[in-house]
């Protein structure tokens, strides 16, 4: 207790309110307010910038067992209680891109045949050198998915709720996707290659994984605009993230 500026502390340290708790009324401060740490410092870094204490683990355990009741509950007005979806999206993002920094890890150089670019056309090669600009500037093009998965289910399922909502929706299933990359990378990395196709088949699953949980029903017609929201998510993420990739490598 010796660490605290006061002990029975009468008054909030922040807005100067009357205390009748462990916290302000006010302003919501705690009433025990300590001395400056380097320990508190980084705790309050990981809770403001990250949160891992509450939301994000609590979101990522309800987006693994019901996506679509978690959209339903943050449209319906439940906010607090879940991480925010873009904030979510860049947080798995900047722990793949760290995690992958720290490992050296090239998923180019984890392919057993390497194309011999002296034997390629210049197409062939700005064809390849678009991919691995894809996996090198991964951070952004993801964005592209966040937005494709938004307008595919806009589209066929338009009446449930609007395009923002539905980016909202992709920003927390391309936020999971990231995170799903990363066992696949580390088990790549140092145990035993597994192909490209194997993120493909991810993502798939995982369309159709929200796709159900969202909408909820198994009929004919539903499952077909599962198969339908997945096939036109990839085909948006392809056309226009690696068509940007392609763009910019052939250009430059």
């Amino acid at each position: 207790m010796s660490d605290l500026i006061q002990e029975v502390p009468t008054h909030c340290k922040n807005c100067a309110q009357p205390l009748y708790g462990d916290y302000c009324a006010n302003c919501g401060q705690s009433a025990r307010v300590r001395r400056i740490t380097f320990r508190d410092t980084f705790n309050h870094f990981l809770s403001s910038a990250f949160a891992f204490e509450g939301p994000y683990l609590s979101t990522f355990r309800y987006l693994f067992k019901d996506p679509g009741g978690l959209f339903r509950d943050y449209s319906a007005g439940k906010r607090k209680q879940f991480y925010q979806p873009v904030a979510f999206f860049i947080l798995n993002t900047a722990i793949y891109l760290i995690i992958r920094s720290l490992i050296d890890y090239n998923p180019f150089e984890a392919q057993s045949e390497k194309p011999d670019l002296s034997r390629m056309r210049e197409m062939e090669i700005a064809l390849y050198e678009a991919g691995q600009y894809m996996v090198a500037h991964i951070n952004n093009i993801l964005f592209v998915l966040v937005f494709a998965t938004g307008l595919s289910f806009k589209t066929f399922f338009r009446k449930q709720f609007n395009l923002a909502e539905y980016v909202t929706y992709g920003f927390y299933l391309t936020g999971f996707y990231i995170i799903l990359g990363i066992p696949v990378m580390l088990v790549s990395k140092y145990i035993t290659t597994i192909p490209s196709q194997t993120n493909l088949l991810i993502l798939c699953a995982l369309l159709i994984y929200f796709s159900y949980s969202l909408i909820g029903r198994f009929t004919f017609l539903s499952v077909t605009k599962y198969i339908l929201v997945t096939l036109s998510s990839i085909l948006l993420y392809v056309i226009f993230g690696f068509g940007v990739s392609f763009l910019i490598v052939y250009l430059t």
